[in-house]
């Protein structure tokens, strides 16, 4: 998950808005967001041990492959069942449709 504190841009309604919020404040938020977010991630990536996940490989990034720490090199999308199941389904109609025209 990505997050960032709201910054005034020139133009945005928000700018002109009375109380706005202390940078130390933005910061502390921000912060206990992603402590909260870090535990989530740190469970549900638990929960994918040890099991065979289909996957899309969109990308491969060569100076990440070269580097010694556990980056992943490649940009990975995780397919759930359900979106698996539904694509399939879509991708026989199409099939059918066309063979039967």
């Amino acid at each position: 998950m990505g997050a960032f504190t709201y910054s005034q841009e020139e133009d945005t309604p928000a700018t002109d808005f009375p109380n706005q919020v202390d940078e130390e404040i933005k910061e502390e938020r921000l912060d206990r967001l992603m402590t909260l977010q870090q535990g989530i991630s740190l469970e549900l990536n638990k929960a994918k041990l040890g099991k065979t996940l289909e996957v899309l490989v969109e990308g491969y990034d060569e100076e990440k492959a070269s580097c010694s720490t556990a980056e992943v090199a490649a940009t990975v999308l995780m397919l759930t069942e359900k979106y698996i199941l539904q694509r399939r389904k879509k991708l026989l109609k199409r099939y059918y449709k066309s063979k039967n025209s």
